[in-house]
């Protein structure tokens, strides 16, 4: 059978690969050999024209994936545990130093966020409308999904009585027994107001004297809904209470163990996350760095020391140097992980730093200018200071000119005006 034009090519380029292997050296038959599977001598030049043909990717060949990349890394990704634990011990750090810092801390029941306040009123309230709908709207009514909230509120009320309070946790146990409680409910016989009897004497004596407005809420109940819809929430009040009690009791403990505790935690968000350490290392690098090209002038790469090799003093120059800079942090840095805390505290410094240095520069330069009379005037300065405080005391970056502009009229008409005071008085 005739060979095709194509084949007849592919045929005679093979001779002549098979002539030029020949005269090669033998380290390149070799690797030849290896890289040539067992199959016909069509099938090899096919394949290595096809070989021939791909294109290069940017990136396939090195390892220049960022971590998040699945591929061949797949620890960078983080798993549930962990990220659940990772969430709980940054909280329970947080709180801790939250707690060992402010001395007027407690616990509370309204949200900080109004979204979250907003939302949870919205849920509670759609929660017992539903319940009341459930009552009113069946004859003879019905109960079952309204006492579904007694074993929750039985919880809540174990939760506050102490554990050497064995005969109070038995009379609790006794009288909202829930096997009890629902064989009365499927057969009928169940006795609602004595039961809200029961819950009202109940919270007069484990509450404090404080909360007893909430407690004649609960008295004056038109229904039981209303009555459970209000020993749920003073519950609630009553559980922070008892929480804020305890915090009190024991902040000396917490205080005086609050670094190595926060120590722990952060060392399990560390292993849990290893990419925090990059930003803390990048922060302390740029100080590292400025060091020695502080002293050294324009130091090259050789020149530069290794962190083991600095003194105690160059150490902590580079951490004042690093603390400072967070007063003025620049947005394209990652903050550290070590004070991702404090860092509102931080920022608030920092506003402060702001205004500070924009009233001494104020008061400085209008007192050059103003004048030896109106700047050595009786209370000119701190009247002046006093002023530039309240005017600066919620300045914002992104509105820096005009509240520039602001003070330097203020200051022309402050000044005009004492100068206008000296002349009339002079005259």
């Amino acid at each position: 059978m005739p060979l095709e034009d194509n084949d007849e090519k592919d045929c005679i380029n093979g001779k002549d690969n098979k002539e030029s292997s020949r005269h090669r050296p033998d380290d390149l038959k070799g690797d030849e050999n290896a890289n040539e599977p067992p199959s016909s001598s069509t099938g090899q030049l096919k394949r290595k024209r096809v070989e021939s043909e791909r294109l290069p990717v940017e990136g396939t060949e090195t390892s220049q994936f960022p971590s998040w990349v699945a591929g061949d890394s797949p620890t960078s990704f983080v798993e549930r545990d962990r990220l659940l634990d990772m969430s709980a011990a940054f909280g329970n750090m947080a709180l801790v130093h939250e707690i060992s810092l402010n001395a007027d801390f407690e616990f509370s029941t309204i949200p900080s966020d109004p979204v979250e306040k907003v939302v949870k009123e919205c849920v509670h309230r759609a929660f017992w409308d539903k319940l009341r709908d459930d009552i009113n709207n069946h004859d003879p009514p019905d109960y079952s999904h309204v006492f579904g909230v007694l074993p929750d509120i039985k919880k809540m009320i174990l939760e506050i009585i102490p554990a050497d309070r064995i005969r109070l946790l038995s009379e609790v146990e006794s009288h909202l027994d829930e096997t009890l409680l629902k064989q009365q409910l499927e057969r009928g016989c169940i006795d609602v107001a004595r039961l809200s009897a029961y819950l009202v004497d109940l919270l007069s004596r484990l509450c404090a004297p404080c909360r007893e407005e909430q407690l004649n809420k609960i008295r004056n109940a038109k229904d039981l809904i209303e009555t459970l819809r209000s020993t749920c929430e003073l519950l609630e009040v009553m559980k922070v209470d008892m929480a804020n009690f305890y915090l009190k009791q024991n902040r000396p403990v917490i205080e005086a163990y609050s670094a190595e505790y926060e120590l722990e935690q952060f060392m399990k968000v560390m292993d849990a996350d290893p990419d925090l350490r990059i930003a803390i290392t990048d922060w302390l690098m740029r100080h590292i760095d400025t060091d020695q090209e502080t002293a050294n002038g324009s130091a090259p790469p050789s020149a530069k020391k290794r962190f083991e090799d600095l003194s105690n003093s160059e150490v902590s120059a580079i951490i004042s140097r690093a603390y400072l800079e967070l007063l003025d942090w620049s947005v394209f840095h990652s903050y550290p992980a070590t004070l991702m805390i404090d860092r509102f505290r931080l920022e608030e410094l920092g506003e402060k730093l702001l205004q500070v240095i924009i009233c001494t520069s104020c008061v400085l330069i209008t007192c050059n200018l103003a004048g030896k009379e109106v700047s050595e005037r009786r209370a000119f300065k701190t009247n002046l200071k006093n002023q530039l405080l309240i005017i600066t005391n919620s300045i914002e970056r992104r509105y820096g000119k005009f509240f520039f502009f602001l003070i330097f009229i203020f200051i022309s008409l402050l000044s005009l005006f004492v100068c206008l005071f000296i002349c009339f008085r002079w005259e």
